[in-house]
């Protein structure tokens, strides 16, 4: 460690010769955090930092260390550590506790918690505007910076204690080592002068942002950051809002069930490949049901025997009664299963513990009662470029990789099915999602408040056209060169019965709009990208 902080004193020095010198050099110290005291602050007027990132669930230990220290020093329990927070959130309300009232703090920070949805993220949000002092938010590409970063990250600016009216934000449209920092700095000196400036340079943009409307803002998240978003919430605000209902109303949410119990390559029988081929002759028929397993397995919107290959094993009643020939039979299966276990985990030198045939017989026992019936809708939690949707139309095993969309007459299943495959749904995925190294994380929390059309002001011919080309479907939207199809002008014509808007205006400037939003989102795709 001495040896790093050396380095890093000899690189201050080469960054800045003029200023550093034997007699004007900075003190650098390395240690924990919860070992610092307010007094080691006590000079301290400016907090440059770039927090740790690291799940609250893999570190829970640090988590509750870095909020005991939080608490012995404020005597209030951590605002911010709250449910599955990283450990970045908990870091920076301990800096702020330690440093004086007005100190500014500069923080390289995950972009989520100022979009997203959920009770961690609003906490955060809270905390930035009410203790942080947030002032200002300047959000950039990921090229050239961070790239290795799995989080997309934004810095933060604040004065603590010192609440602002107004937040700016800055975005920057080109990599950091494009931008002519000559006329970055002069914009921002004349910005002192003129607030009105919306440009510091070359590919640079600044707006300003009430404070007040981000606190009303703080429980849905900051989507009106960026001009693109500000401009999907207002078509939101007069498109959808006034005609429509949330999901969760109309339909109930919950994970696909398949993934958690360990033994996937058992469940997922096929999947491995010389596995099936050595048990594929023995396992009964009525034992193999259909299953989504990947998102990207499956290139079709409707999920059944025919549309995917994988397969799940679900042993009948029988096989887990001792004395039986289905008994007999799984017996067999579970004696390969566990030869080829061992097998492989040899090849690769693993040090793991094989399940027993007990527990693995547990496990299919109990997995094969999670079945997931026909008309099950599926949010993938995970898209890139494809916006895939499914719907069951056969019994069928279904992977924790994607959110089951049930309840409803079948009548309403399809419908929503529909508003699901349209770009008005994907428009509102977009901004209800957390961003992830160019990709789309949705979960349960993020699309419940997800806006459909209300059903019952929706004409019974359209509602026979939406369905017959839902059932019509095969592929999915190209969300990196998204066009238009009948759905979508069926959709259009829905919402323009509902406004005083055109069927035409309502459908391109939801196209346009998520061509801007998922440009913003995976700026520099490949043809070739996919989940």
């Amino acid at each position: 460690e001495q040896l790093f902080l050396e380095l890093l004193s000899i690189r201050l020095g080469l960054m800045f010769p003029l200023i550093v010198s034997p007699t004007n050099s900075p003190l650098v110290t390395g240690k924990d955090i919860c070992d610092l005291n307010k007094d080691d602050f006590g000079d301290v007027s400016v907090v440059l930092m770039n927090p740790p990132y690291v799940s609250g669930v893999k570190d829970s230990k640090t988590k509750k260390k870095v909020a005991a220290r939080i608490y012995d020093i404020s005597g209030t329990l951590s605002k911010t550590n709250v449910g599955q927070v990283g450990i970045e959130a908990p870091f920076l309300e301990l800096v702020t506790n330690l440093v004086k009232d007005n100190t500014i703090i500069s923080v390289v920070f995950p972009k989520q918690y100022l979009t997203a949805k959920g009770r961690e993220a609003e906490a955060v949000r809270n905390y930035l505007l009410n203790d942080f002092g947030l002032n200002l938010i300047f959000i950039y590409p990921r090229k050239g910076i961070f790239e290795d970063v799995i989080k997309d990250t934004v810095v933060l600016i604040g004065s603590k204690n010192n609440p602002s009216d107004k937040v700016k934000v800055i975005k920057s449209e080109i990599p950091l080592a494009e931008i002519n920092l000559t006329k970055f700095k002069q914009g921002l000196n004349n910005l002192k002068t003129n607030s009105s400036i919306h440009s510091l340079a070359y590919g640079v943009n600044i707006r300003e942002l009430n404070a007040n409307d981000l606190h009303q803002k703080v429980k849905d998240g900051w989507r009106n950051l960026t001009n693109v978003g500000e401009n999907i919430d207002n078509w939101i605000n007069s498109t959808l809002i006034p005609v429509s209902e949330k999901l969760s109303r109309v339909h109930n949410l919950k994970r696909g069930r398949i993934g958690n119990a360990g033994a996937s390559d058992l469940l997922f029988i096929n999947s491995n490949h010389k596995l099936w081929e050595l048990v594929k002759d023995i396992i009964p028929k009525d034992w193999l049901y259909p299953a989504l397993r990947l998102v990207k397995d499956i290139n079709n919107v409707f999920v059944n025997s025919s549309t995917t290959d994988v397969r799940f094993l679900a042993p009948c009643e029988k096989a887990f009664q001792t004395g039986t020939k289905e008994y007999n039979i799984l017996e067999k299966i579970l004696d390969i299963y566990e030869k080829v276990k061992a097998e492989s985990l040899a090849q690769t030198k693993q040090q793991k513990k094989i399940k027993t045939k007990e527990e693995l017989r547990k496990i299919l026992n109990r997995e094969r009662k999670k079945i997931t019936s026909a008309h099950t809708i599926l949010i993938p939690r995970n898209v890139r470029r494809y916006a895939r949707v499914f719907i069951t139309t056969q019994s069928a095993y279904i992977s924790t990789n994607v959110i089951e969309v049930t309840g409803g007459t079948i009548e309403q299943k399809w419908i929503t099915f529909s508003w699901l495959l349209s770009i008005y749904s994907q428009l509102q995925l977009e901004v209800m999602s957390k961003e992830q190294e160019g990709a789309r994380k949705t979960e349960i929390g993020s699309i419940e408040d997800l806006l459909l059309p209300k059903f019952e002001n929706i004409d019974n011919k359209i509602v026979q056209k939406l369905i017959n080309e839902a059932k019509t479907r095969i592929g999915f939207l190209d969300l990196c060169n998204p066009s238009t199809t009948t759905l979508d002008k069926l959709w259009a014509e829905v919402l323009s019965s509902l406004s005083s808007s055109k069927p035409e205006e309502i459908l391109n400037q939801a196209l346009f709009l998520l061509e801007e939003k998922v440009n913003e989102r995976y700026p520099e795709y490949l043809a070739s990208d996919d989940e």
